[in-house]
């Protein structure tokens, strides 16, 4: 651990939610909790306050870091836009660094938490509202490129934000056909073609599938180029006959999920999130589902369950 104080000259503040105060900006720097490409996030505590927040530094020198700067200070813009993002408390720089600092999320991101640890119903509002981020997002023109377990994060009663918007792009954007991790990039990326929003669809259903069955559905689909010794997206094959051959055992595969120790109430809410994931993965972007009817769709079925919660 260490401090970390902003008040000094070096630090230039690009963003505040509020009034900056003598030595309100002074935090102990904890343990890590999340690192990548794009830099490292620690946990950090307000000396003054005791306020926990998560700190994201990032080098400025790469593209997708500054990339993401722009996009978390555009959505500060928008009103109650901590509805659907985490909410932004900073954004500070230095000369080599930039430094976002947001609120804190207890469970850390997907790809380390159990989902059994969740019950059904919960599961089903996390799922619902994780699509609302998603419709949120598009609603501003943007797409996220770069949708999987390891970038949703989880908080206390269950809050689920997205956390990485360093690949955001245009509706349109070319940069959608070159950014993205490989595992989740959709199908008619690899024939070149711009889907915008139906991108983003295709690796929630992936994230899904992922986070309820803990096994990746494309992990004997996709596969590398034998001649490459890296394993990045320009070296990867997408075996689409072998997709198509191979879907029906994906459908089967997610079934066994239905314990038989579940009651039937919750054996049906799991029954409507293999539906929306079968739903996102349509190997076709045209036939695949709208981030606008999977709202519809949850928005039914949900009142219908919360209904059936209270009468028991």
């Amino acid at each position: 651990m260490y401090a970390i104080n902003f008040h000094r000259d070096k630090f230039n503040i690009l963003y505040t939610h509020k009034k900056i105060t003598n030595k309100s900006l002074i935090f102990e720097v904890q343990h890590i909790i999340g690192s990548g490409n794009y830099g490292i996030v620690n946990k950090i505590v307000n000396f003054i306050t005791k306020k926990e927040f998560a700190m994201k530094k990032m080098e400025k020198y790469n593209y997708t870091n500054r990339n993401e700067v722009v996009v978390y200070d555009s959505f500060t813009k928008i009103l109650n836009y901590h509805k659907y993002i985490p909410k932004i408390y900073y954004i500070i720089n230095d000369d080599d660094y930039y430094y976002i600092i947001m609120e804190y999320f207890e469970y850390g991101s997907l790809n380390k938490f159990y989902k059994d640890d969740i019950n059904p119903y919960n599961l089903l509002l996390i799922v619902k509202k994780l699509i609302e981020i998603i419709q949120f997002i598009h609603n501003q023109g943007l797409i996220i490129n770069d949708l999987k377990l390891e970038n949703i994060v989880l908080g206390k009663n269950f809050k689920i934000r997205i956390i990485d918007y360093g690949h955001v792009s245009a509706f349109n954007d070319r940069l959608q056909l070159t950014t993205g991790s490989p595992l989740y990039l959709a199908p008619e990326i690899f024939k070149r073609i711009i889907s915008n929003e139906k991108k983003d669809i295709w690796a929630l259903g992936i994230s899904l599938y992922e986070f309820i069955t803990l096994i990746h559905p494309l992990e004997n689909i996709v596969i590398y180029d034998p001649e490459s010794n890296t394993k990045n997206k320009k070296d990867i094959i997408f075996c689409h006959q072998k997709f198509l051959e191979n879907f029906t055992n994906i459908k089967n595969n997610i079934n066994f999920i239905l314990d038989y120790k579940l009651s039937l109430h919750n054996l049906k809410i799991l029954k409507l999130i293999i539906n929306i994931i079968l739903k996102c993965m349509q190997y076709n972007y045209k036939e695949r589902t709208s981030v606008d009817n999977l709202i519809n769709f949850l928005n039914e079925h949900t009142n219908q369950f919360q209904q059936s919660v209270n009468h028991h």
